[in-house]
């Protein structure tokens, strides 16, 4: 690891040592923190809970917790996600082909390109945002930049 840390520090600076902490306690800027307490793939005290301990009730820090919003907690579960990925369960067992296997890689990875572009429904897989938790951020927005 030294020579990664090196060659970043050659290549930005201090920027390098910086951390998010560092760089909040050293701004004015105001700054939200929104994360959902179910998150697996951060968990909350990784993220907002760390953040408001070593941060603290300072006005410029907002935290936003949300509970069963997941790691992708800026949409609303239609269930969506479950079903497609269902359907693209039952789609592997149709393979005449181990998907695992490194030899196959490329040629599934091009497959499961195809298969998604031929089978996602993108207005049912995007458009689901969370309008009322977007307007939270926009009246953030409002508050401290307008």
């Amino acid at each position: 690891m030294p020579f990664i840390r090196a060659h970043e520090f050659f290549k930005y600076g201090n920027y390098s040592t910086t951390s998010a902490l560092k760089a909040f306690k050293k701004t004015d800027a105001a700054v939200m923190f929104v994360h959902s307490s179910d998150d697996k793939t951060v968990p909350i005290e990784y993220g907002l809970d760390l953040f408001k301990k070593k941060l603290g009730d300072d006005p410029r820090f907002v935290y936003m917790r949300f509970e069963n919003k997941g790691h992708g907690c800026l949409n609303i579960d239609t269930g969506y996600n479950d079903e497609f990925n269902a359907q693209f369960d039952e789609w592997l067992k149709t393979l005449d082909y181990d998907y695992n296997a490194s030899e196959n890689y490329d040629r599934f990875a091009a497959d499961k390109a195809d298969y998604i572009n031929k089978n996602l429904d993108r207005a049912k897989w995007a458009d689901r945002l969370d309008e009322e938790m977007f307007a939270q951020f926009v009246a953030f927005y409002d508050e401290h930049i307008g």
